[in-house]
């Protein structure tokens, strides 16, 4: 599979050196906003105390959460997430989104706005959570 993506990318590479490029003209202007990014509801299950204890990351995290919540009597309602732009005129705009980011993000992204002049990031600035 490795030796396949290779492949892809190379051809992909090979393919748009044989395009024709323009060359962005403007220069770029940029955003860095914080937003809160609001939490689901937290629903306690009524037999997490009972539950098995596993080892396992979710398990650990549901350990962590619970304690907080017994601890402070709630748990926090939202995250701070950092959305960074860069537009260069109405030729690109680049959107750079923390954390892992799901496909969904950018399709919305693209679906919202010119998909052929909007290019999205992820992992970028910061990782939440």
């Amino acid at each position: 599979m490795a030796q396949d993506h290779g492949h892809e990318i190379a051809d992909e590479v090979t393919r748009l050196i044989a395009t024709k490029l323009t060359p962005i003209q403007s220069a770029p202007t940029g955003t860095l906003t914080r937003i809160d990014l609001a939490y689901d509801r937290c629903r306690r299950a009524s037999n997490s105390k009972n539950s098995p204890r596993k080892t396992d990351p979710p398990a650990y995290n549901a350990r962590t959460q619970l304690a907080q919540l017994d601890r402070n009597g709630s748990l926090p309602s939202s995250s701070p997430y950092t959305v960074q732009t860069w537009t260069f005129g109405d030729q690109l705009a680049m959107v750079f989104l923390s954390g892992e980011v799901v496909v969904d993000y950018a399709l919305r992204l693209k679906h919202d706005f010119d998909p052929a002049r909007l290019w999205v990031s992820s992992y970028a600035n910061d990782v939440p959570c």
